[in-house]
């Protein structure tokens, strides 16, 4: 009876020592050419994501990449999936060495781990610290810059509508003299100005570049009701002029129209 036993515990190890020896190196082989092919296709996806290739990161490369990243990662899942579970059959079926095959696998992947979690942990602490401090410096500093530069050009123009104004209302009394004193000449009955009146303007580089925003302000003093008496434009500037008891509700309705609420 314990012959039988014997002899039967000797087939299964030897059953199972011809399993691992057939499946042994192809898996072996199978497992190089993944991580070959996960370490050209890592690579390969960082050059085409940063810019340095020909090939140009649109969607649908991005997604295409991803997803052969993803197959190959897991192609290395299923391969080490594969080998634990050789192991933990061997385990089962107390196959000679399985024990130490498991302890020498377990030990080597700690030594693997380790490095990699003392890295990152140290990784994280020195960018956080270091670099992560210093691009965060430069980073408010542009910020701050960039404000100046903004305030500056609306301090400008508001200073140019400023001086546009008063020479609107310096000519409109100076025209005002100059038709009252042709009164006989031209035969006229009344002259009647409006001085009630408020300038409007859009101002901004962004207009060379995008179409359509004096189109919006129009539309939307047209959807309010209040009526465009004078308009003139420039390259950077649209400006109109309407009655001034208009003034507040056109300011609120072009600041939602431009999308400058939540500033």
């Amino acid at each position: 009876m314990v012959s039988d036993t014997a002899g039967h515990a000797e087939s299964d190890q030897s059953r199972l020592q011809s399993w691992s020896d057939t499946t042994g190196k192809p898996i072996f082989f199978l497992g190089l050419i993944l991580v070959a092919l996960s370490l050209i296709s890592g690579l390969a996806t960082y050059l085409i994501l940063t810019g340095l290739t020909p090939i140009v990161p649109t969607h649908s490369v991005v997604v295409t990449v991803l997803l052969i990243n993803a197959v190959l990662a897991l192609g290395m899942i299923s391969l080490i999936a594969w080998q634990v579970t050789g192991l933990w059959i061997a385990r089962r079926r107390q196959a000679a060495g399985a024990r130490l095959h498991v302890r020498i696998v377990s030990l080597f992947s700690i030594i693997a781990v380790l490095p990699a979690i003392l890295l990152a942990v140290f990784a994280s602490l020195s960018l956080d610290r270091g670099l992560d401090h210093w691009f965060s410096k430069r980073t408010k500093s542009i910020i701050k810059n960039s404000v100046n530069v903004a305030t500056a050009y609306l301090n400008e123009h508001g200073q140019v509508i400023r001086t546009d104004v008063i020479s609107m209302a310096a000519d409109l009394d100076a025209a005002v003299k100059v038709l009252e004193a042709r009164r006989a000449d031209l035969d006229f009955g009344d002259i009647i100005s409006d001085a009630d009146v408020t300038k409007v303007s859009v101002i901004g580089v962004g207009m060379r570049s995008h179409a359509g925003v004096a189109g919006r302000m129009f539309a939307t003093l047209a959807e309010k009701g209040i009526n465009i008496q004078v308009i003139s434009t420039s390259e950077i500037k649209v400006s109109v002029l309407i009655a001034e008891e208009y003034t507040e509700l056109a300011l609120r309705a072009l600041h939602t129209a431009y999308e400058l609420d939540a500033d």
